[in-house]
């Protein structure tokens, strides 16, 4: 089943499919090595899909305006993985002067010429069921997200960009959510900035490989400074940092913190007309879900009725395996399975901080019955957290809590009346709301705010899988925003071109009146400061338009476009992207 957004919320129909495995591990893909299909029009879909024994098989979803989905199933013969998907909306990126950013400044790619793109920024803390593959790498070692995208650019001719050409390439720009904070070391120490691990999907294996180095710059483009690392740590990091690498060439890309230290669990599904003979179940697909950690691992089509799923391990005392500054943690998880169309839930349990291997080294949790004791039921659940605004508690926001599979009035009766789904902030930034969910629900919290001439929209969103037992943090993250600035002057006789604030530029485009086109266009990554003479090059810019000697005369109604680089960064921090226009008198 495909959802769009949300699980529950819309069937998602006209939804391309692509399953392929590397049987023969030349590193391609063969057409007898992969398949195709579409959703229905009840976003439901069959597929009869390659599979090989030690090889995952990866299926790609994918709809115009929403991120690709890329998920690995360990698929055997005979058997019948089940697999809800939820598509996220991806945003369109506005290309200019080799710079694309999104409205809200979430995402930049520059240094590439690219006429149109989509581009999607994932927190996975929140949008865990959004990552691609599994939370490994093909070294076989564990990994821990701070932040994951998709691109999708397109060139003048609407073609995907995938590969840049030999020697090029691009910058990319992604925040990073306040919920991973915690996670940020640093690669290099002694270099004066925060050096982070860089990871890309290989779509042909289904696996995330190594590729290179990033580092953390704050929204103004200045690279953060080592001794940043413990404020991001303790949360007390007042901005909004981005994790920035040079890239050459896209699909997803993951800010990743490898472990290698781990353990198995051991999942042995079975018949439920006759659990005590332990008939093992051939039609049961499960998967490893994190509880107090962000984590699911791929899902497992049951064939021999023995699976053992990697998972990483908990650690010892005085033992920090993640590097989070914090010793001694105490990991726990729990398995659910997929079977005829229903869930099964089974007990939370700690993973053990000893090493293991599969079968007889690993934690095994004994048969597991999907019968009706573990059927997941719709439950009531009473949800107190706080709504938080760069670390700061936020007041009067509201919250709400929905899982769109359940039907009000089953809700209702499940609530004893009505369900109180909706609520307030405090002064304090705390909420309280209860919600009827079955296998997860959603909290979101939107909220609007004006700086002077830009307006900024936020948005906190949460996805859980169960009902949580202490409060949540639920974090705002700019959404979008508008601002018309700086404000542009220019004129005519002396040909100079100033703005205020004076902030640096990466973009200025001057636009005929009479021809309505384009008489000049200059571009640079690291910006330039007004003033600027017209016709001039200012020092590290590089001219786009004309392509060689000097624009026409600059003439009364031209029309001037200033473009902040990066974008206009607000009184809080924020990179809000904005275009300061005016009319030559």
């Amino acid at each position: 089943m495909v959802w769009l957004d949300q699980a529950g919320d819309e069937p998602a129909d006209e939804v391309e499919i692509e399953a392929w495995v590397d049987r023969n591990g030349d590193g391609r893909i063969a057409a007898e090595e992969k398949s195709r299909g579409q959703t229905s029009d009840n976003g439901n879909f069959s597929l009869a899909v390659p599979a090989e024994t030690g090889r995952a098989t990866t299926v790609s979803f994918a709809r115009h305006g929403y991120a690709r989905q890329l998920r690995t199933i360990q698929a055997v013969q005979d058997t019948a993985p089940s697999l809800t998907v939820v598509l996220y909306r991806s945003e369109s990126l506005d290309c200019e002067g080799g710079v694309c950013q999104d409205a809200a400044g979430s995402v930049r790619v520059s240094g590439i010429e690219a006429r149109s793109g989509r581009a999607r920024v994932f927190n996975p803390v929140t949008e865990v069921d959004a990552f691609p593959g599994a939370f490994a790498d093909n070294q076989g070692n564990l990994l821990i997200s701070s932040v994951f995208a998709s691109f999708d650019l397109r060139d003048e001719n609407d073609r995907e960009i995938r590969e840049l050409p030999a020697g090029k390439k691009a910058r990319i720009e992604m925040a990073l959510p306040r919920d991973t904070f915690s996670t940020i070391s640093d690669l290099v120490p002694g270099n004066g900035r925060i050096d982070v691990p860089m990871y890309s999907f290989d779509e042909v294996s289904g696996q995330w490989r190594a590729d290179g180095t990033g580092w953390l710059e704050s929204a103004d483009g200045n690279p953060l400074s080592e001794g940043d690392v413990s404020q991001l740590r303790d949360g007390s990091f007042a901005s909004q940092p981005y994790v920035v690498a040079e890239v050459s060439h896209f699909s997803y890309w993951n800010c990743d913190w490898p472990q290698s230290e781990k353990t198995v669990v051991v999942v042995r599904p079975v018949d439920p007309e006759d659990p005590e003979k332990q008939k093992p179940l051939k039609l049961a697909t499960c998967f490893l879900r994190g509880v107090n950690f962000a984590g699911v691992s791929p899902p497992y089509a049951s064939g021999t009725g023995v699976e053992c799923i990697e998972a990483r391990r908990s650690e010892n005392p005085g033992e920090d395996l993640d590097g989070n500054g914090v010793a001694g943690e105490m990991f726990r998880a729990q398995v659910v399975c997929v079977w005829k169309d229903k869930y099964y839930r089974f007990p939370e349990f700690d993973l053990p901080a000893q090493s293991g291997s599969c079968p007889d080294g690993g934690l095994d949790l004994g048969p597991l019955v999907l019968d009706t004791e573990h059927e997941v039921a719709i439950t009531a659940c009473t949800v107190h957290g706080t709504v938080l605004e760069n670390g700061v508690p936020a007041a009067n926001v509201p919250v709400i809590a929905e899982d769109p599979t359940v039907p009000e009035e089953v809700g209702n009766s499940v609530c004893g009346g009505t369900c109180m789904n909706a609520g307030i902030s405090g002064a304090d930034g705390t909420f309280t709301v209860t919600v009827a969910f079955g296998d997860s629900f959603t909290l979101s919290a939107p909220m609007t705010r004006t700086e002077g001439a830009v307006t900024l929209f936020f948005e906190g969103k949460q996805k859980l899988f169960q009902c949580p037992a202490s409060p949540v943090r639920l974090h705002l993250a700019l959404s979008a925003c508008s601002a018309n600035l700086p404000t542009v002057q220019a004129d005519k006789s002396s040909g100079q071109i100033d703005w205020q604030p004076p902030i640096p530029a990466g973009l200025v485009t001057v636009i005929g009146l009479a021809s309505a086109s384009l008489k000049w266009q200059i571009f640079s990554e690291n910006g330039f400061a007004p003033p600027i003479q017209y016709g001039t090059l200012p020092a590290g810019a590089m001219q786009i338009h004309p392509a060689s000697g000097s624009p026409s005369p600059m003439a009364s109604g031209d029309q001037i476009l200033v473009n902040p680089r990066g974008g206009y960064i607000t009184v809080g921090g924020y990179r809000c992207p904005s275009t300061g226009m005016t009319l030559v008198p």
